[in-house]
């Protein structure tokens, strides 16, 4: 079957049951695509170039991301809970209006391209069980629109960040099973709008100084920290 851009077409209506399409997800824009497939994902998906709302989790899919320009305007993408191997492209950084990226359970692999800039409309942001390694981006810690990131079950090493100048919306911050070294720094217990934090099955040492918390902030460091139990 050939796929174009009318092939995922729906008007302001969007059904549950298309003619020729099986069990499609409900898209908030011009295009939905199939759920519940197998084998390699075809390249044309990502080639539209009207898409705004791609779901594909979960699946069977397996391949890999294409290098493509990646200018569409997509505001939702989720591969989550498939089979997709390689690299993060860094031309995703080109997704200016991006407000949701997961890839949560692929075979990815490799260091996180410092490419995340210009999403500064993006909200949420899934790569747990991806496997990558390397630190955490500089330029994701700048963005002011995020409001759940999960980074659990990778390979992420070295320091956390001294300084963050984005994150004032961040309420979900999930970064256990990695292997994170050194201390906390004290902006993760000012954030204004932290309501989890979990940093447990890493390697972080030292004190605790000067914590004041936030508002309905919870999670697995500050239950333990009221115990005074390790917390990593």
């Amino acid at each position: 079957m050939s796929i174009d851009d009318s092939a995922f077409f729906f008007p302001t209506v969007i059904p549950r049951q298309t003619p020729g399409m099986k069990a499609p997800t409900v898209a908030h824009g011009r295009e939905s695509l199939v759920k519940r497939q197998q084998g390699d994902s075809p390249s044309e998906i990502f080639q539209l170039g009207y898409l705004v709302y791609v779901d594909l989790s979960p699946n069977f899919l397996t391949g890999y991301l294409p290098k493509s320009n990646w200018s569409s305007p997509l505001k939702f993408f989720d591969l989550s809970s498939n089979y997709f191997r390689g690299s993060f492209p860094s031309s995703l950084g080109n997704l200016t209006k991006i407000t949701h990226l997961g890839f949560y359970s692929n075979k990815l692999e490799g260091e996180i391209p410092d490419v995340f800039g210009n999403l500064n409309k993006l909200t949420t942001l899934v790569f747990s069980y991806c496997n990558f390694s390397g630190q955490l981006p500089p330029s994701m810690i700048n963005l002011t629109q995020l409001t759940s990131l999960h980074f659990s079950s990778n390979r992420l090493e070295g320091p956390l960040p001294i300084h963050v100048t984005g994150f004032q919306n961040l309420m979900v911050f999930s970064l256990t099973d990695n292997l994170q070294t050194g201390g906390l720094p004290s902006w993760l217990f000012t954030l204004p709008s932290l309501e989890y934090l979990d940093l447990s099955n890493n390697s972080l040492t030292g004190p605790i100084n000067q914590i004041q918390k936030p508002n309905q902030f919870n999670g697995f460091i500050w239950r333990t920290m009221k115990s005074m139990v390790k917390y990593c």
